[in-house]
């Protein structure tokens, strides 16, 4: 989901030898983050006949990842693709209606043999978090996105995670080497211990870290200052302690 430390994680992948990541990928997306720009522009995947092609013909989204993953995999690298779960959980301000499916999986489940993992945060400083991004605090303020629709979302994505494994970012950050590790297990791919010199110089991916990082070293962050009416708030949420328990977080 957004603001799950997502970003951070994902450079760190995306650094690894023989890796190519493209970064908030959806079906229902492309207009913002096209996997087929980003093969091009990021990884010069598409070749001249590739590219004259698709001039003139409009592809498919299954298509479209079927082309950047055939390209990787004859250079002999591996594709991962960072779901942007957002629309899928939480929706505001692009979706009014999230679906609570994992809507890229659905996508690509017909023609692939998916490799799946979770990355998630406590519910109170991703929600914290949401209100550094303007659109996003705006569609707060607003009364668009309430809390506690936040929360079903939250719990709904907690669900999936249950089925198809997950790291927590809190854990990440304590211990970056031995969950890139775990995570690398859980998708199936060599690990490159490498890249905790080098994911701070990765900037194929879409996101910023820079601004609440501000360095090269990986390490916890403070919790950002709330209102003290916002955790009775939390408390009255039965969704809030069903997704708490589910990943294992404390109160």
């Amino acid at each position: 989901m957004g603001r799950s430390g997502s970003t951070l994680i994902c450079k760190c992948l995306g650094c690894m030898d023989n890796i190519k990541l493209l970064s908030e990928i959806h079906p229902l997306g492309i207009n913002l983050f096209n996997p087929l720009s980003q093969a091009h522009e990021w990884f010069g995947l598409l070749n001249p006949h590739d590219i004259e092609k698709l001039q003139h013909t409009a592809i498919p989204f299954v298509e479209a990842i079927k082309l950047v993953e055939l390209r990787s995999r004859q250079r002999g690298e591996t594709l991962i693709i960072r779901d942007w779960g957002h629309l899928d959980f939480t929706g505001f301000p692009i979706l009014d209606n999230p679906s609570y499916e994992l809507g890229l999986a659905k996508a690509l489940k017909q023609d692939f043999r998916l490799v799946q993992t979770a990355i998630v945060r406590h519910p109170l400083d991703q929600w914290l978090s949401l209100f550094e991004l303007e659109a996003m605090a705006d569609t707060i303020d607003s009364g668009q996105l309430s809390l506690a629709f936040f929360l079903k979302g939250y719990l709904e994505f907690a669900k999936h995670c249950q089925k198809i494994g997950y790291i927590r970012y809190e854990d990440f950050t304590r211990q970056p080497e031995s969950i890139m590790q775990e995570m690398c297990n859980n998708l199936d791919i060599p690990y490159d211990r490498g890249f905790i010199n080098h994911w701070h110089e990765y900037r194929s991916i879409t996101g910023d870290v820079s601004s609440a990082r501000g360095g090269n070293e990986i390490g916890p962050l403070k919790r950002r200052p709330f209102e003290s009416g916002l955790m009775a708030s939390l408390d009255r949420e039965p969704a809030y302690h069903e997704a708490l328990k589910i990943l294992g977080y404390s109160e």
